[in-house]
């Protein structure tokens, strides 16, 4: 409902709430396919908690794939069209209908769930961020891995690519640093501060308000 910024922050909550839900299922490499945005999904924070979670050994690799412009059609729209058609076709008025209509409108029913809460990750993550992390905008493929002990990151343009950083001198590179250091996961993220400065207030009192009927 607005009380939150749609941000990095967004897609770093709801990814470790997915992965904690599922922690007894988790495989050891993780494969993510996210949406060509820098605000919410291609940026250095999401890019640095992948490093994390590499570094904490809770997966052995980690691929992010970032669909091309005009390619980002895929499996997962025809689920979010399915929930166009059944707002088309009922009202929501509360959260709890709104909630209703997306489970009933695809099969198998849709889980939702309601952010009431989150977690600051990015400020959590800055002060152990490399200080030189730059360049992240136009490669599609990211791969995270361990060597020696600390978490690299290998990237590319395209699938057909070799991965970068290429092998200096004959010598094969790990790859590149996200984190200086490792934040100490005994003490976890502030809260996100929620807001209400977004939410249209006066556009919802209208919606509902009762008009009555010309003669």
């Amino acid at each position: 409902m607005n009380q939150f910024p749609h941000d990095s922050n967004l897609t770093m909550n709801i990814l470790l709430e997915v992965l904690v839900e599922s922690k007894d299922h988790l495989a050891k490499a993780l494969y993510l396919q996210l949406d060509n945005c820098f605000r919410e999904n291609k940026n250095r924070f999401l890019l640095s908690l992948m490093a994390l979670l590499i570094q904490l050994d809770i997966f052995e690799e980690i691929y992010v794939n970032f669909l091309p412009v005009g390619h980002t059609h895929e499996n997962v729209d025809q689920m979010f069209s399915k929930i166009s058609v059944g707002l088309k076709r009922a009202n929501a008025y509360t959260v709890e209908d709104l909630i209703s209509i997306i489970e009933s409108s695809y099969t198998p029913a849709i889980k939702v769930a309601l952010s009431t809460k989150m977690l600051n990750i990015k400020e959590w993550l800055i002060p152990h961020m490399h200080r030189n992390f730059k360049g992240h905008s136009r490669p599609h493929n990211f791969r995270f891995r361990k060597v020696d002990g600390k978490a690299y990151m290998q990237y590319r343009e395209w699938c057909t690519d070799p991965w970068h950083p290429l092998p200096r001198d004959g010598v094969e590179t790990p790859g590149l640093l996200c984190l200086m250091t490792i934040p100490n996961i005994d003490k976890p993220p502030e809260w996100v501060v929620p807001s209400l400065v977004k939410l249209d207030v006066d556009g919802l009192l209208g919606a509902f308000q009762m008009v009555s009927p010309t003669e």
